[in-house]
């Protein structure tokens, strides 16, 4: 995506643009400190994510809530939530095996059980705010992530009660030996801290995003120490430079489309259409977001389109139907993986995935007239 951006930048600039200016202009915006920051906090992200999965705490801390009672239902849906807020291509093979093994024991079908782990992987995407795509959304229009993320609550809110009625409702819920003791509830608490320390001090504190994740790293390697080798293939298995290399990319595009005109001459031919401007960008953002698989691809070219963006009801449209159309692109690898793992076909898994998308867009799209008033 990186390397994608970057080369339409270039034809954008280079065409519009003399060559000098154009060199210098991508340059400017690549080593801007909002660019570089941007990059960092996510490639820091991605290392947290790779660092607690190869230290086994994610492991750990679902072993922990299975010694507390936790039942499988709550487990199934909780399970993939959670490793969702690591951002690692296909993570949602993480969670298959264990979403497979608590829907064993409840009699849950693969389709069933295939579903249930790609949609609640996803569910978080709308209001964990160290989600790449969200903290790209928040730097792209101007407006912190304390005033975004209460705006996501209720497409959050919709994705969860959908996915609870279409998969959930009428599992058996198997509950284990009840085993919750002191021991139990720290490990409980030291697998979330990582991940629940890095939102709270970012939102806590009036300072660059990568403060709080190196924070949240920190503690993970306290927590985990890890030997020599096993850091080696954590930070291999990040893929630091594809994730730095992206945002560079995307901010650079997003520069040079404001610069050169672009964004703004595109705007006022959206608002000249026939289509009603919330809908015309919740319908764009979900099949850009289903045709690339990534949903950062809308963001940034919806965002750059758009610079006059403020209204929080369109930011949570463009947002929530990007989310909505990358999780059921089939270009999309948590899909391709989790299809791959439970053995069963993309023709078993979309009936479902369109109904809870077509949910969940129609509540998006009830939701921006009351969320544009504010």
């Amino acid at each position: 995506m990186g390397f994608t951006m970057l080369l339409g930048a270039a034809i954008l600039g280079f065409l519009l643009l003399s060559p000098s200016d154009a060199a210098l202009s991508m340059v400017c915006y690549a080593v801007e400190f909002k660019a570089l920051d941007l990059a960092a906090s996510v490639a820091l992200i991605a290392l947290l994510g790779s660092l607690l999965k190869a230290t086994g705490q994610m492991r750990s801390l679902v072993d922990a809530l299975k010694e507390a009672g936790v039942g499988s239902r709550p487990l199934m849906a909780f399970i993939p939530a959670i490793l969702g807020t690591l951002p690692m291509p296909g993570g949602a093979l993480l969670s298959a095996p264990m979403v497979e093994e608590e829907g064993r024991k409840s009699g849950v079908p693969p389709r069933e059980g295939a579903y249930i782990n790609l949609w609640f992987r996803h569910v978080v995407f709308l209001i964990y705010p160290f989600t790449p795509a969200l903290i790209l959304l928040s730097e792209l229009v101007g407006i912190d992530l304390e005033y975004i993320v209460p705006h996501l609550i209720a497409p959050f809110l919709a994705m969860v009660a959908v996915g609870y009625l279409l998969s959930l409702r009428g599992v058996r819920g198997v509950v284990g030996a009840k085993n919750l003791n002191w021991m139990t509830v720290k490990r409980i608490l030291l697998g979330l801290l990582p991940l629940a320390v890095v939102p709270v001090l970012d939102l806590a504190l009036d300072v660059p995003h990568t403060i709080p994740v190196v924070v949240g790293v920190v503690l993970a390697l306290l927590l985990s120490r890890p030997t020599g080798s096993e850091l080696v293939k954590v930070v291999r298995d990040a893929k630091l430079p594809n994730f730095t290399l992206s945002m560079i990319g995307i901010m650079v595009f997003r520069g040079i489309m404001i610069k050169t005109g672009v964004s703004q001459a595109v705007y006022q031919a959206l608002q000249g259409l026939a289509l009603p401007l919330p809908l015309l960008i919740t319908l764009l953002s979900f099949l850009i977001g289903f045709s690339t698989g990534y949903p950062s691809a809308s963001i940034v070219i919806l965002a750059s389109l758009l610079p006059s963006l403020t209204s929080m009801g369109l930011i949570m449209g463009l947002y929530t139907a990007s989310v909505i159309g990358y999780v059921i692109s089939p270009l999309h690898l948590c899909l391709v993986v989790t299809s791959e793992y439970f053995s069963v076909s993309f023709r078993d898994m979309y009936p479902k995935l369109i109904l809870s998308a077509a949910a969940t867009l129609l509540t998006t799209l009830l939701l921006i007239p009351v969320y544009s008033l504010t």
